[in-house]
């Protein structure tokens, strides 16, 4: 509810006072109302700008031209802030429901693509599976008797080698298992 704008409602606003000094003359303004007043003594000064305040919003309350007195800064923002403040959440909640439409829009225009990469990860395994068998077939085949005995050798040390970190991986389980924990020798540097 709005109080009554009277002659008590005016001269109760507390505006911002500019106070000047120049020489031995104090100038104080009310820049809103465009006050001036001037005097050697600084209460004086603000005696005179009270009554010159007073003044002006009598003649203007006499001539039915309340509206255009301006108010404090502090007044009118605050006025400013509460009327355009629900037009401010209209926008934000306006740009909040577009992003959260365009990313759903992009989210559910990127589900097809995923979908078909995923789909085609079986397929592309099958058929790198398929072209490293064929080519390894190939290799294979062309290869001379003595060329097929070397890579037996070198596949049967790779396997003698690996079957030893097979042994010693199965020999950790078997004591975790055992609850033996504490008996289990320090790894060795490897060469």
């Amino acid at each position: 509810m709005e109080k009554k704008k009277d002659l008590s409602y005016y001269t109760q606003l507390n505006y911002d006072i500019i106070i000047r000094n120049h020489g031995n003359l104090y100038y104080l303004v009310i820049p809103e109302l465009s006050l001036i007043v001037e005097s050697e003594d600084l209460s004086d000064a603000y005696k005179k700008l009270e009554k010159e305040k007073k003044q002006l919003f009598s003649d203007m309350i006499s001539a039915e031209s309340e509206d255009v007195i301006n108010e404090p800064r502090s007044i009118v923002i605050k006025k400013n802030l509460f009327s355009e403040l629900p037009l401010f959440c209209i926008k934000i909640l306006l740009v909040f429901f577009v992003c959260i439409s365009l990313l759903g829009v992009i989210f559910i225009g990127t589900l097809p693509l995923a979908n078909s990469l995923i789909t085609r990860i079986p397929t592309r395994i099958m058929a790198s599976t398929h072209t490293f068998v064929i080519k390894a077939k190939t290799k294979l085949t062309n290869l001379t008797d003595d060329e097929k005995q070397k890579l037996r050798m070198q596949y049967r040390r790779l396997l003698h080698e690996i079957k030893q970190f097979i042994d010693d991986a199965k020999a950790v389980f078997e004591e975790k298992t055992d609850n033996k924990m504490d008996q289990i020798e320090p790894l060795e540097e490897l060469n």
